[in-house]
């Protein structure tokens, strides 16, 4: 776990993985007394931009904490005062985090749920991959004329589900035995990979 403070070096950093095309900045702002995200979604590698105004922090905090509205830290978490700060996202897991100010009043909260994946994995070639319905109960299908390989990943980068797709039509995916909450459905093709977030209910 690591957080960046702000130098011309870490600066530097910072400017390299603006225009690193595997890296992804993701904004967090406060907008009054609410977080303008409350929940984001990133991958390994990717970096959080606070965008935080005065009367506002923002802090990592527990699990526990955030369900119960409390500010308990996160052991090694980030915190952040007024003004724009980076955090780098380097570890699989979700990141709760409050204003500590706000916390007691108005619950102002949210989280940073990481995948194991890089933001390389999306190729153009693959762009028109998609999958349908999402949300959904029992199967996802896909529009396909190749025979991928297909994923199906959970939010702490376990893998639940293998299978080849068949490269038909409307290819179909079986997720009735997976339990409702986000996942990544996986496509590969000859060492390219396309990632695509979906709801199980």
């Amino acid at each position: 776990m690591r957080s960046v403070v702000v130098n011309s070096f870490s600066l530097l950093l910072v400017s390299l993985w603006l225009n690193s095309a595997a890296a992804v900045v993701v904004n967090i702002k406060t907008v009054a007394e609410e977080f303008d995200a409350d929940t984001s979604f990133v991958n390994i590698g990717d970096s959080i931009k606070f965008i935080i105004g005065i009367g506002h922090d923002v802090k990592e905090i527990t699990e526990a904490a955030y369900d119960a509205n409390t500010t308990t830290p996160y052991a090694g978490g980030f915190y952040y005062s007024a003004g724009n700060s980076y955090y780098v996202i380097d570890e699989v897991r979700t990141y709760h985090f409050c204003c500590t100010y706000h916390m007691s009043s108005s619950q102002m909260k949210g989280v940073i749920i990481a995948s194991g994946f890089e933001s390389s994995y999306e190729y153009s070639n693959m762009s028109t991959l998609s999958v349908f319905p999402n949300p959904t109960f029992d199967y996802i299908y896909f529009d396909n004329n190749e025979n991928f390989t297909f994923r199906v990943i959970d939010l702490n980068g376990n893998i639940v589900l293998v299978s080849e797709t068949t490269g038909g039509f409307a290819d179909k995916i079986d997720v009735t035995l997976l339990k409702p909450g986000w996942y990544f459905a996986e496509f590969i093709l000859g060492g390219k990979k396309k990632t695509i977030r979906f709801i199980k209910q």
